[in-house]
């Protein structure tokens, strides 16, 4: 939890340990005196209010995603996300959005979803299973990172033999260096898993080409997408790398904090965990209070197409403006007593947990399923468990707040 000194003005720094910490107090700081928070070093404004994050992000044509989603792509001098990262949907503007986004929404329809159950419960006894033959076990690398990963690879059609590697490469991607060292460009580690993830991708796609089979990869390249005054057709291969890496990558991510979130707010607030031992049913509405009260992803960036006026302040055309998704969850103007974890709640109205409008996470219900389900089978399986609280650590990411090592201990 952040704290800053009493009668000091308010600062918000993204790429600082308040906010890898979870910036609560910052956050509630800025809805109270600076819900349009202007940071002239890092060049952004931020908006902390869930009204205004909310309607943020329903006016795609106001706030734009073409330059980037993550501040330092906004502040790369010229970035644009569909020459310099081919394929980064979450990273583009209709009508390109559109076309990207269609190629896989029937993966992740609801139907398609529930088809998934059985794959997802069967990956989680299996970490479980194997799990429980360690001497001591790191909810995160043992578990949390495993099972959505197995998910997203067969919902990609990735070969067994393969599935080792490619999870060291998204390891390596997922290493970003430390954020916070000014001027230091991304690890040589992060670059090599972004380099070795793709190019494995765009081989794979080229083995399905030639034996197709039931799964993403091989549906995505039968289809084709409208590139206004361009050339339509099938995507490229950076393209198609470009796109199932960020496929992967928010398929995997999110779910991952999510599911070490949900386990050590139980262990922090025992009474909550004994109404889930109580009453199973209850477990939907877990996840969703999660979600709102330690969102895996606690800002996304965009960038102004027309200036705005928002309580007294005028935001620029051309500005980078930070959506806080982890201060507007936390609103109380919308969410009575916002701080508590309460599975119990009512909400009126959805948190932003995953976005809204026509980048709302087109995996939203299979991260809600695979999280459901693995607090379903820790009930059943471990449902004594402790957390070694002086041992977690949390990420250093440019965006995602949540636990990179949970060590645990099951009775």
């Amino acid at each position: 939890m952040s704290s800053q000194a009493a009668g000091t003005a308010v600062v918000f720094d993204p790429y600082s340990e308040d906010f890898w910490n979870g910036a609560y107090d910052t956050f509630r700081r800025l809805r109270d005196e600076a819900p349009v928070y202007r940071n002239e070093r890092r060049d952004f404004y931020a908006l902390s209010r869930f009204d205004d994050v909310h309607e943020a992000l329903r006016d795609h044509a106001t706030y734009s995603s073409a330059s980037g989603i993550m501040l330092n792509q906004l502040t790369t001098p010229g970035f644009k996300s569909e020459r310099d990262f081919p394929g980064f949907v979450i990273g583009t503007d209709p009508p390109l959005h559109t076309q990207l986004r269609g190629l896989v929404s029937r993966s992740f329809s609801a139907r398609a979803v529930a088809n998934l159950e059985d794959a997802v419960r069967r990956s989680v006894r299996a970490h479980m299973d194997r799990i429980e033959a360690l001497p001591e076990f790191d909810l995160c690398a043992d578990f949390a990172d495993r099972v959505p990963a197995d998910v997203m690879y067969d919902l990609m059609g990735v070969p067994e033999e393969d599935r080792d590697r490619i999870f060291g490469y998204n390891e390596d991607f997922n290493d970003v260096g430390d954020p916070s060292a000014e001027g230091t460009p991304a690890s040589e580690r992060h670059l090599s898993g972004q380099q070795n993830m793709v190019q494995y991708v765009i081989e794979l796609a080229e083995r399905k080409r030639a034996e197709p089979r039931d799964d993403l990869i091989s549906e995505i390249i039968t289809k084709s997408i409208d590139r206004p005054g361009a050339h339509s057709g099938p995507l490229d291969p950076m393209e198609l790398g470009g796109f199932l890496l960020t496929v992967l990558g928010a398929g995997v991510e999110t779910t991952t904090k999510m599911m070490a979130n949900i386990i050590v707010a139980f262990h922090r607030h025992p009474a909550e965990w004994q109404k889930v031992l109580d009453d199973p049913a209850k477990i939907p509405a877990a996840v969703e209070e999660i979600g709102r009260y330690q969102p895996p992803i606690h800002l996304m960036g965009r960038r102004t197409t027309r200036e705005v006026n928002l309580h007294g302040v005028t935001i620029p055309q051309g500005a980078n403006v930070l959506l806080l998704l982890g201060a507007a969850n936390r609103d109380e103007r919308v969410f009575p007593e916002p701080d508590i974890f309460d599975i119990d709640r009512l909400m009126a109205r959805p948190p932003v947990t995953f976005g809204f409008g026509i980048h709302l996470c087109v995996g939203a219900a299979l991260a809600r399923q695979e999280v459901v389900i693995a607090v379903e089978e820790i009930r059943r399986r471990w449902p004594k468990f402790s957390i070694d609280e002086g041992n977690l650590k949390m990420a250093r990411n440019f965006n995602t707040v949540g636990y990179t090592s949970v060590p645990m201990n099951v009775e």
